[in-house]
């Protein structure tokens, strides 16, 4: 299965849509109730000579698919474009956009699918083409100059698999500004605290690196993680329970809450740790997301 769908009308090939697997960038805008994705196609029609029949494309809608690592298919929701494409003499070539437009909570769905690996959709199409042919006055047997109507359509279906370069895709969602909304609350201001400037870039690292993805990835997200926390710790240096004794419930019950928010801080530090040093663990996506959402949440907190 490839990323062309042949184009017939009664059994004659009259063109072709492709999906464009490179672009350089993917058109995508948010919308009140979450976002829009253009997936660029070409379309090309071509005519049989001046004067023949004037083929036409239009009503172009497809099912988006994507398939889980265990081979379940989850549908993801509808695109369409709205267009419509004529063809020429020899051969027209035209670009569009189908048009994805859903809830933020559905980008999250396929982010949590894709797993870091390259971005991939499956695309049931439908479209219609037909012929435009002269128009004839009832009354008289010459066409009427520059009016044309429209023949009965002939449907067009296929499926094509669209993979996307990892880059092009990670470009678009930080255009969306949900990159931290997808993956995890990432409290980033575009003018890092005075003094923050450290813990912020690496922070920065851990949510690209997570984006990333892959078992790479992620270890290098938990590093980035452990040298924010390194980088917060020369700020404000953590806090530590003497002898690491089991405390008593009096004592327990003596801590405050940012008592309790700085043993979590510290407990993370030593959970990343181990990351930084080639050994037998291997770090998963759970893990990175884990502790970059835990690191991110403290912060948040902190509000520095």
């Amino acid at each position: 299965m490839g990323n062309v769908i042949d184009v017939f009308f009664e059994g004659v090939q009259v063109g072709s849509i492709t999906f464009e697997e490179a672009p350089r960038n993917l058109i995508a805008h948010r919308t009140a109730g979450g976002f829009a994705l253009g997936m660029p196609f070409t379309v090309r029609l071509k005519m049989a000579g001046s004067g023949a029949p004037q083929p036409l494309l239009s009503d172009m809608s497809g099912g988006l698919f994507v398939q889980a690592g265990q081979g379940q298919i989850h549908h993801l929701g509808y695109a369409r474009c709205d267009g419509y494409f004529l063809g020429s003499v020899p051969e027209s070539r035209s670009s569009g956009h189908l048009l994805w437009t859903d809830s933020l909570p559905a980008l999250a769905f396929y982010e949590e699918i894709r797993a870091g690996k390259p971005p991939q959709m499956r695309i049931d199409l439908r479209a219609e083409v037909c012929y435009l042919v002269p128009y004839g006055d009832p009354t008289s047997p010459k066409p009427v100059p520059g009016r044309q109507i429209r023949t009965s359509p002939w449907h067009v279906t296929g499926t094509v698999d669209v993979i996307y370069p990892t880059e092009v895709w990670g470009q678009m969602l930080h255009a969306l500004k949900v990159v931290d909304t997808v993956f995890v609350q990432v409290p980033l201001p575009s003018d890092p605290p005075s003094g923050w400037e450290s813990v912020w870039r690496e922070v920065a690292t851990a949510r690209d690196t997570f984006e990333r993805g892959g078992e790479t990835g992620w270890t290098a997200c938990v590093v980035a993680i452990r040298r924010a926390l390194e980088a917060w710790d020369a700020i404000e240096p953590e806090k530590m329970w003497p002898g690491w004794q089991r405390p008593s419930e009096a004592q327990r019950e003596a801590w405050a809450k940012s008592d309790r928010l700085v043993g979590l801080r510290w407990h993370l530090h030593q959970a990343a740790h181990p990351a930084a040093h080639a050994g037998p663990e291997k770090w998963s996506r759970d893990d990175a997301r884990l502790m970059l959402s835990t690191l991110s949440a403290l912060l948040a907190l902190r509000n520095p």
